[in-house]
């Protein structure tokens, strides 16, 4: 098994010894043991309590969250199933939520995740003249691998179909565990080095794993890796595009506004965007959200890591001056989160450059 595989089965293993020992402290209570639903209830917060704990030992939100997913998919139905056997009159609703639980987890493990979407975008700019040639980018992110797997491979082959002009990859390559980084990083080399573009593959940093991984994930890649940096590329007479790689601070490039060129930024963040208004951009890509990676239909993403309003969490929009699109990614956070996600499949955006567009119209960013 990979290591993250071992990290997480300590965090299950964990939360069901902690909800037997529960159950066993809680049936020296006659008034709990009286009433089920009020003793279950009462497991279910002392288990919060224990995630919230175990989160602020190893000072991050996503052991909570590992905590809290184990005791919601395997631990408390386990229990609810232990205390209905032998109930002389069952609790059809306490069963049907121990029954839905590990259904709902066991799709958000092993379906939603493989079911990879890709989003096709065309956006038309008065940079170009009309009769260029239609240029594409494909747009990746968060790839946050633990070890190899057969859907990054699936990834690979179905990127590589889409006759990408340029790939734009925005950050966020490996998941950890970091004390074991080997599998993770060579699944995401990789991965690097299975894709194809015409004019090449353009990374940019993210937050995932440490700068010195980072490091030897594309050492010796043939990619171009942009930290505050840029390229341009002359695709054809009157069409040039300039390529910006942010950093993961403000942006340091200088604005200008060139006859026949259009700007192109990668970054990892989509709140970047605020600070590229009035900067002459085009367009800027970016990820990190993962679209929230569960989202609750009719509310939308609880957690979106970012202090965009949480319709920006996914999608394209006109943000400001220029387009913004942001990419759920192609993976799930790792090294201490469970690696599910729910209602928010993984994306490859399809983004289609042409010429021949009017003059964007502003639209003002969210406060």
């Amino acid at each position: 098994m990979l290591p993250y595989t071992w990290f997480q089965f300590g965090y299950a293993l964990m939360t069901l010894a902690a909800g037997a020992g529960l159950w066993m402290l809680s049936a020296r209570s006659p008034a709990l043991s009286a009433h089920p639903r009020v003793r279950l209830a009462a497991i279910a917060i002392a288990l919060l309590a224990l995630a919230l704990f175990i989160g602020a030992q190893f000072e991050t939100l996503f052991a909570s969250i590992a905590v809290a997913f184990y005791a919601g998919a395997m631990a408390l139905p386990a229990l609810v199933f232990w205390q209905q056997r032998r109930a002389p009159k069952k609790d059809a609703l306490l069963l049907a939520a121990a029954v839905l639980a590990p259904l709902l987890a066991a799709w958000a493990a092993f379906i939603e995740p493989n079911r990879m979407q890709v989003a096709e975008h065309e956006l038309a700019f008065d940079a170009w003249p009309a009769d260029a040639r239609p240029f594409k980018v494909v747009q990746i992110s968060d790839l946050q691998t633990v070890g190899p797997c057969a859907r990054q491979d699936a990834a690979v082959a179905r990127i590589n179909a889409l006759e990408p002009d340029l790939i734009a990859f925005c950050g966020d390559y490996i998941a950890g565990p970091f004390e074991t980084p080997e599998p993770a990083i060579e699944a995401a080399r990789a991965f690097v080095q299975g894709l194809r573009a015409k004019h090449g593959i353009v990374c940019v940093v993210g937050h995932s794993e440490p700068r010195p991984l980072r490091a030897r994930i594309f050492e010796g890649l043939d990619v171009r890796f942009l930290e505050d940096q840029e390229f341009m590329l002359d695709l054809a007479p009157g069409q040039r595009l300039r390529v910006i790689g942010l950093g993961l601070d403000r942006p340091r490039f200088e604005p200008r506004r060139e006859a026949g060129v259009l700007t192109l930024v990668l970054g990892h963040v989509p709140d970047q965007s605020r600070f590229l208004i009035g900067r002459e951009v085009d367009l800027h890509l970016a990820g990190h959200t993962h679209g929230g990676q569960i989202v609750i239909p009719g509310f939308g993403a609880p957690i979106t890591l970012s202090r965009l309003p949480r319709r920006f969490a996914r999608g394209l929009f006109a943000f400001g001056d220029h387009w913004l699109s942001v990419t759920p990614g192609l993976g799930m956070e790792g090294h201490h989160a469970p690696r599910v996600r729910l209602f928010c499949p993984p994306q490859i955006e399809v983004l289609s450059l042409r010429g021949g567009g009017e003059a964007f119209r502003w639209v003002d960013p969210p406060r």
